[in-house]
């Protein structure tokens, strides 16, 4: 984590924790298998998850994402346990 402060208050990530906010380095490493089916690791400051991404439609601008978290910034980054993994869902559309 880098230039880390609470000028603009906290990070609002999590009501019961004051945590300041912070600029800091984001990566994602991904394979994409073809068109429509794509996988990704990513650590994006926040958390560190393992996920996969589909596009349904060719024609429509539309991606659905569902990763796992592997491990948050509550903990340090600590890797969870099978029982408190959690998982995050996404959908993006194109212009």
């Amino acid at each position: 984590k880098g230039l880390c402060s609470y000028i603009f208050g906290d990070d609002g990530t999590d009501i019961n924790n004051e945590n300041r906010m912070c600029w800091a380095p984001v990566f994602s490493l991904a394979s994409v298998w073809n068109e429509k089916f794509s996988t990704f690791f990513e650590y994006n400051n926040r958390f560190i998850l393992l996920g996969s991404s589909l596009v349904p439609f060719q024609k429509i601008p539309v991606r659905g994402s569902f990763a796992l978290i592997l491990a948050d910034h509550i903990d340090n980054y600590k890797i969870n346990n099978f029982d408190e993994i959690n998982w995050v869902f996404n959908v993006s559309v194109g212009f």
